[in-house]
């Protein structure tokens, strides 16, 4: 299996390829910044507490853990471009049916086939990357792709909290989220490569058979480096939820934040943290992807335990945005140390990655709300626990994990 990357054509078409590729991730971001930002209105939707109705997104991704295995073998047998756009297709399927949820357990079930197509869409794009991109092109382009999950919340989270605050939390997926991802279906379709240069196809002709599965998933589960960084994802995403799940939901009832001014913190905080992401893009190819990962993350997981510990909302505020500075700059190098461990099977290191994500996010909300429901809403212990998985994640991939591409030349 040939590891060089696809040239894409210099046409106006294919130039818009990595675009196209960042709107998909901007469409994704949709429905976690939305939940975020309405977890208190949901539990009092459904008539459930908060601590339960956080636990939709962790019960999602045990879908997204078995997602993450299955694309770990479709993506050797089928084409990237295919299963990106299945994806996207799942996850509009998903937002629809949110909006029609008449229960809790039908929202939650909905929320999981979402889920499940966000997984497949982030799987594959990066697979996309690896597949048609050179390496010294892949960091900055790791940095605008991660990126987007900051710019949606900056464009997203002021328009959704006005439209939920006009006409309810329902109007925004279906006024909003669900119109953009049918129309990204649409472009990603028309503008994403389909196929790689002739003479490429007829090099990377290979069919699957039981034995290429058996070495893609030895070449990851048994490189001491890969699994170090699939473990650092896993404690990552994991710290992650007190930001994506929790931390509104904190504002909002340690200090009475109206939810209006919730969209505009979680703007600015889109701000910061898609700036700092695009610059540590840039950075890859001169820190190295194992310094920018390590480093920052150290010290953007000491402000996930601070935040909740500060005497006012705007000290505490101004924490979280410190974490989202430092925690923006590690990002590029983290999924960029983990899209180069195993060069020959890239699709199937990035499942897997995928599913590690999965169950790191299960891990960080079953937390959470284990604490909030034991404790009374104790946001202060829930910090501590999964800012130290944080410090353990930066602790793992600086231990074991190892830069491959420190020894290539970069280009």
């Amino acid at each position: 299996m040939t590891t060089q990357p696809i040239k894409i054509e210099k046409s106006p078409r294919r130039r818009l390829f990595l675009p196209t590729l960042i709107l998909a991730n901007f469409t994704i971001w949709t429905i976690s910044t939305l939940f975020g930002l309405v977890l208190v209105d949901i539990a009092a939707a459904f008539h459930v507490t908060v601590g339960t109705a956080s636990q939709i997104p962790g019960i999602a991704r045990l879908l997204g853990i078995l997602v993450g295995v299955l694309m770990s073998m479709l993506s050797i047998r089928f084409r990237n471009k295919s299963l990106f756009i299945g994806g996207l297709a799942i996850f509009t399927l998903g937002a629809f049916g949110i909006y029609w949820s008449s229960s809790f357990t039908l929202m939650t079930v909905f929320y999981a086939v979402n889920g499940a197509g966000a997984v497949i869409v982030g799987i594959m794009a990066w697979a996309l990357i690896g597949e048609f991109l050179s390496l010294e092109k892949r960091g900055g382009a790791a940095g605008w792709w991660l990126s987007m999950a900051y710019v949606e919340a900056i464009i997203a989270a002021p328009v959704m909290s006005y439209i939920a605050v006009m006409a309810g939390w329902r109007s925004v997926v279906m006024g909003f989220i669900f119109p953009l991802s049918v129309a990204c279906v649409v472009l990603c379709y028309v503008f994403i490569p389909s196929k790689p240069n002739q003479e490429q196809i007829t090099a990377n002709v290979e069919r699957p058979t039981t034995t290429s599965y058996l070495k893609a998933f030895r070449s990851v589960l048994l490189d001491k480096s890969a699994v170090a960084c699939l473990v650092n994802n896993m404690l990552v995403w994991a710290q992650m939820q007190i930001f994506v799940v929790f931390m509104i939901s904190f504002f909002r009832l340690q200090f009475s934040m109206s939810l209006g001014i919730a969209g505009l913190v979680t703007m600015a905080g889109g701000i910061i943290g898609a700036s700092v992401t695009i610059i540590g893009g840039r950075f890859v190819n001169r820190v190295g992807r194992k310094t920018l990962g390590v480093f920052p993350a150290l010290i953007g997981s000491a402000m996930a335990i601070s935040f909740t510990f500060m005497p006012n909302m705007w000290a505490s505020v101004a924490v979280m945005f410190v974490g989202s500075i430092f925690g923006g700059l590690s990002w590029p190098g983290l999924y960029s140390l983990s899209l180069e461990q195993v060069p020959g099977f890239k699709g199937t290191m990035m499942s897997f990655n995928s599913t590690f994500k999965s169950i790191g996010v299960v891990l960080g909300i079953t937390i959470g709300g284990i604490v909030l429901n034991l404790y009374n809403n104790n946001f202060q212990a829930l910090s501590l626990i999964l800012g130290g998985l944080g410090v353990g994640a930066a602790i793992v991939l600086f231990a074991f994990a190892k830069d491959p591409c420190k020894t290539k030349p970069q280009s």
